[in-house]
């Protein structure tokens, strides 16, 4: 655990020059909304370790500057890390801030750590690369609730699943922002959470309670994310689809289902993307 939290200082992307976007109406020109990091102030020494390691990696402040070059905001937005009590990421309305928990990257670093098998010949910065990558996905997931919130982005069906699809969207059209395959160790991970869930051995009761909610389950999120990837690049998402068992049938739908997702949210999003190719 302590390696790879440590670890988490030696991986940051860099953020790459883009051509203006097109000219838009005064009122979205006119949008000030800025993204602005902040550090919590944790009351357990753990979370005080995870805040300094974080913050020392200026993560808030890198993803601060990601939204700030490509996204227009109508109102500011908090960005960053603090102690919530349980591992969890989420957006608050109410005060406009996406906030990652430290115990959610405490949760993280765990996970891979109980997969030595995998993790336990790899190098520090490879260990780094592969946490912040997850953190990215999850924080483009909350940014994408923030972003329809803020600028009152139409939607239709489960807005949790047009989270995943910006977050995935963004993370192929970005990456050289984020600095890396961010969507790898995210389609790892939601693999991993799905294989402990095992809802054949789960009481009627909490199988009802875990499909009732609004978020699809977790092999469901993996496997549409190794679609989506398959959808723009068959040849790179190879590897991808073996490891999630992505069905032909539903592979032979991915690049419709990419192409679809793609318009829709260069059209919905469209009054808050700074470049919209």
């Amino acid at each position: 655990m302590k390696r790879l939290l440590v670890a988490l200082v030696l991986a940051l992307g860099t953020c790459s020059a883009w051509p203006q976007s097109a000219p838009l109406p005064l009122e979205h020109l006119l949008w000030s909304g800025r993204p602005i990091p902040f550090y919590g102030n944790p009351s357990s020494e753990e979370s005080r370790q995870l805040i300094a390691l974080v913050q020392g990696a200026n993560l808030a402040e890198r993803m601060a500057s990601f939204t700030q070059s490509r996204l227009r905001l109508r109102h500011n937005l908090a960005i960053g890390f603090q102690e919530c009590g349980t591992p969890n990421a989420f957006y608050k309305p109410a005060n406009r801030a996406v906030v990652i928990c430290t115990e959610f990257v405490k949760h993280v670093a765990g996970l891979m750590t109980e997969r030595k098998e995998f993790f336990a010949q790899q190098s520090p910065q490879f260990l780094a690369q592969w946490l912040t990558s997850i953190l990215w996905v999850v924080y483009l997931h909350e940014l994408s609730h923030a972003v329809i919130d803020i600028n009152q982005v139409a939607i239709t069906g489960r807005e949790e699943d047009v989270a995943d699809q910006f977050a995935i969207w963004a993370s192929l059209n970005y990456i050289n922002d984020i600095g890396v395959a961010a969507f790898v160790p995210a389609i790892w991970y939601f693999k991993e959470l799905a294989s402990s869930q095992r809802l054949n051995e789960l009481p009627p009761e909490t199988l009802s309670h875990l499909l009732s909610d609004e978020h699809s389950l977790q092999g469901q999120r993996a496997l549409n994310f190794a679609c989506w990837v398959h959808g723009l690049s068959p040849e790179a998402a190879r590897d991808l689809t073996r490891f999630v068992a992505l069905s032909d049938a539903r592979a032979q739908r991915c690049g419709a289902e990419y192409r679809a997702m793609d318009n829709g949210i260069r059209a919905q999003f469209r009054k808050a993307l700074k470049q919209n190719r």
